[in-house]
């Protein structure tokens, strides 16, 4: 995998904005992730998660995942599982089990996701909603969460990214690119929070740092090789590493500065 050896655009080639993401990471699908266990409960109910995605092969790993020691986990959001983006919320009963209709097979291209939980609503469709470059996708239910039902997300549990059980059988890891990754703990909010569409239709990132991230909430930007964890939200929230060093920060992203070009062709 050329995961630096940078060799120019992809055919999903990134666009000049005014806000820009300089860097981005690269996991290997094998043993590299990043983990936090919260000293303190934040909002289970009502949370964001937003961050850019760029795969490196289908059928791909776990983007976020909690897990409380046992073997299986609590909570995960997957990307390019059966080549589909999905939700998982599981306490033993599969609660809230959903993925979207839509396939995304592009490994030239970075995907902003964003996941909107608020099991607060009275309508059940909007407690997990699924965005991808701003789009809310349709999806198929499996399990509908329950209204107001707690999450193990934003819980003392380990929380992980990269990997899908991050308490119990270290498997499915994320195998691609990932960089601006946050979560706001205790707000349902829609992709016009970390996003906007261009002159040109083009989906693209905003700066988030007016952002409220609660709690437990967290803002990955990857510009520190030394530490690849650090939270730049002002929470001091930050992530340990997992087999990963310096060499793990790209200059892949989403955007391209002008000078700072983004989205690099990838090998295998």
């Amino acid at each position: 995998m050329l995961h630096q050896n940078l060799i120019g655009y992809g055919a999903g080639g990134a666009a000049a904005a005014g806000y820009t993401i300089n860097n981005s990471i690269w996991l290997d699908g094998a043993a590299d992730y990043l983990h936090r266990t919260p000293g303190s409960s934040g909002n289970g109910q009502v949370f964001t998660i937003s961050l850019w995605i760029k795969i490196s092969h289908l059928s791909q790993g776990a983007i976020i995942g909690v897990g409380d020691g046992a073997t299986d986990e609590d909570a995960i959001v997957y990307a390019n599982i059966t080549n589909t983006i999905r939700a998982l919320i599981d306490t033993g009963t599969n609660e809230g089990i959903q993925r979207t209709v839509a396939l995304f097979r592009d490994t030239t291209a970075w995907y902003h996701l964003v996941f909107r939980f608020e099991t607060t609503n009275a309508t059940a469709s909007s407690r997990i909603r699924m965005y991808v470059n701003s789009v809310l996708q349709d999806q198929t239910v499996s399990n509908q969460i329950s209204q107001n039902f707690t999450t193990a997300i934003n819980s003392t549990a380990i929380h992980a990214i990269g990997i899908r059980s991050p308490g119990g059988t270290a498997d499915a890891f994320w195998d691609g690119y990932m960089t601006e990754v946050i979560m706001i703990d205790g707000q349902s909010l829609a992709p016009s929070s970390f996003g906007k569409t261009d002159a040109y239709g083009n989906w693209i990132p905003i700066d988030p740092s007016t952002l409220v991230f609660g709690t437990n909430g967290f803002w990955l930007d990857f510009e520190d090789s030394s530490a690849l964890g650090n939270d730049v939200s002002g929470n001091n929230n930050d992530f340990t590493v997992v087999s990963m060093a310096a060499a793990n920060q790209t200059l892949d992203s989403p955007t391209d500065s002008g000078t700072t070009i983004g989205n690099y062709c990838t090998g295998s």
